[in-house]
């Protein structure tokens, strides 16, 4: 019995060694190509409407331009009016002052005085005898001359003097006429006549006289220097 009793015993399980396996690749997804379209060309007009179309344009165009070219020789023909113009005010007043100027010729008659010598001394100390050639290249020169001075400097009593040496008031020179001063009060001017008779030994009442308002019996005709 013991012999035929047989002991079974579990079977052995199968250990498995795992299996490496290699990636297989996935083939891409391939995507057709399309063709590029090209933009289509513009075409000219064909038709009757769109050449008339174009036609329209093109004058338009033309008639832009003419305008602009109209415009711009406006302006140009508008700058040499205004240039033209500035041009002739220029000669105009040129003329003018040589006009203005011939009427105050330069004198050629030079007047000579016999001053006394006291006089002569006295005026060399007056701050405008100094200046007499510049004075009278100014007046001379020019329709108006403003002088300027102090009070006392010998404006007054040099200045007609000047002018009365130089042949202005002289009958035969190219000035004839007066030499004029003005004073605002009657003493003043009493005063001024007879200071500038004196200083050019002249008589007074003659060739240097005054007239104030209506009293001129100082004023004759062969007065050269009237107050």
């Amino acid at each position: 019995m013991e012999e035929e009793k047989q002991i079974e015993k579990p079977a052995e399980k199968a250990v498995l060694a795992p299996v490496q396996m290699a990636p297989v690749p996935m083939p891409m997804p391939t995507i057709p190509e399309e063709p590029l379209q090209k933009a289509p060309k513009p075409e000219a007009p064909q038709t009757q409407a769109l050449a008339e179309k174009w036609a329209q344009v093109q004058q338009e165009s033309g008639m832009v331009a003419a305008a602009g070219a109209l415009i711009t020789s406006a302006k140009d023909d508008e700058d040499d009016d205004e240039a033209a113009d500035k041009e002739d005010a220029k000669n105009e007043l040129t003329e003018s002052m040589r006009q203005t100027l011939a009427h105050f010729k330069r004198p050629k008659k030079i007047v000579q005085i016999n001053r006394h010598p006291q006089i002569e001394t006295a005026r060399r100390s007056l701050p405008i005898i100094m200046e007499e050639q510049e004075l009278m290249d100014a007046i001379e020169n020019n329709p108006v001359t403003l002088v300027s001075g102090e009070t006392g400097s010998g404006k007054s009593t040099q200045i007609p003097q000047f002018l009365y040496e130089r042949g202005y008031a002289s009958a035969d020179s190219t000035n004839p006429g007066k030499i004029g001063i003005t004073q605002p009060r009657r003493i003043a001017a009493i005063a001024l006549s007879k200071r500038v008779a004196q200083e050019l030994n002249l008589p007074h009442g003659k060739e240097v006289g005054y007239q104030i308002r209506y009293d001129s019996a100082f004023v004759t005709p062969s007065t050269k220097i009237k107050v």
